[in-house]
This record gives C-alpha cells, structure tokens and sequence, in this order.
C-alpha cells in the first residue's frame, strides 16, 4: 500500500478510499504512514493477523455487505471450505455404503491412497479393504466354494482370519507386517505396500489377478 501511495499512479478502488481518508485525517492531524514488520509484536498488527486467520479457518464465512468494491473472498478460504465440503460428502457416502464388511472405520486420508497404486496393487487393496476377496467366505456365499472354512481348519476363511489369524501364513505375515498373530485393526493401520506385498506372498488371491 505504501508503495502504490508513493507511486502517484493509484488504479485501485480500495487505495483510492484509503488515499482520501488519509488526507481528510491529515487536515486537522499529523500522519505518518510508516510499514511495519510481521510478528514483530505490535498490537495493532498481531490484531490484524488474527482477524486474518480467524476468518481464513472459520466455518462461517461473513457476507459481504455494502458499496463496491467489495474486497473478494480468499482463495486459501475457499479451497478450505471446498475442502472440507469434500470431506464431509466422502464421510457420509462411506457411511452409508451397502458394504458391510468394511475394514477401515473410514476414507483413506494422506499421500498412499489407492488410487495412486498399481492396477494390481488397487484390486488387491479393494479386496481388502472391501471384505470381497476371493476367500472361501465369500466364495461360499456367492456359490464358488463348497465350504467357507479356511484350510487351516480353525475359522471360517475371512480376509480378517487370513491376514491376521491364519496360522499358515505366519511367517509371510513376520516377513512383510512385522507380527505373527495380529488384531482386526492391523489391517486399517498397516503400509498398503505392505499388505499389497503380503498377499503376493500368500498366493491366496493369486487366481482372481490373473
């Protein structure tokens, strides 16, 4: 702003306003117009950075209201509120999703999401995730196997009782996810890589990614 009032050129609205406000105020005062440095401790601009990150991340946005020009609203808040949209509309699909064996309590968040694997590595995480892998469970229930008991003769044969529980995989299951009997909740937390790399080794999917 300092640098525009100095310039003698003004072409915005806003510095315009601000130009004359300044010389109304400088009739009966003196004004010194002086740049001040960020997070340097000074109230007025400590205040000024608040209001700044308060609206930013508020839920509610203010209206604006008034003669023009009317300051537009941020870019940086309506990417957040766009975002946060996003994430409440994926929250409530996944919620009510006709899946009921689903083995994440939610979307997945960060960097390794699916979407950015493999074509192979994708199936195998869908089947995973999912609950529908080419297991004897699920294929005892859609008619393609005469039993849905895994081999090892202990539980029926699950995606939950394969990765986790199956004793014939506890040494895949040492190898790439570090633990020889684990709990349900392995499966949300563990490196996709490396249940993408357990089930490899275990060649139980291996006719269905073909």
């Amino acid at each position: 702003m300092i640098t525009a009032l100095q310039s003698g050129c003004i072409t915005s609205r806003i510095l315009l306003d601000g130009h004359d406000y300044l010389q109304r105020l400088a009739l009966n005062n003196k004004v010194v117009v002086e740049w001040i440095p960020g997070h340097a401790g000074h109230s007025g601009n400590e205040l000024a950075d608040e209001l700044a990150r308060k609206y930013t991340r508020g839920d509610n946005v203010p209206r604006a209201y008034g003669p023009e020009p009317i300051v537009p609203i941020a870019y940086a808040v309506v990417r957040e509120n766009v975002k946060k949209g996003l994430d409440k509309r994926h929250q409530e699909i996944w919620r009510n999703s006709k899946i009921k064996h689903k083995l994440i309590p939610g979307p997945l968040k960060g960097t390794g999401t699916v979407v950015k694997k493999s074509r192979l590595a994708t199936r195998i995480l869908t089947y995973v995730y999912s609950g529908h892998a080419p297991l004897n469970k699920y294929l005892y229930r859609i008619g393609l196997s005469d039993s849905p008991s895994c081999k090892c003769g202990l539980d029926d044969e699950t995606v939950v009782h394969h990765i986790c529980e199956c004793p014939l995989f506890i040494r895949q299951r040492l190898v790439y996810l570090y633990e020889g009997i684990a709990n349900k909740g392995m499966i949300a937390i563990a490196q996709q890589s490396d249940l993408v790399a357990f089930i490899m080794a275990s060649k139980r999917f291996s006719r269905s990614l073909e």
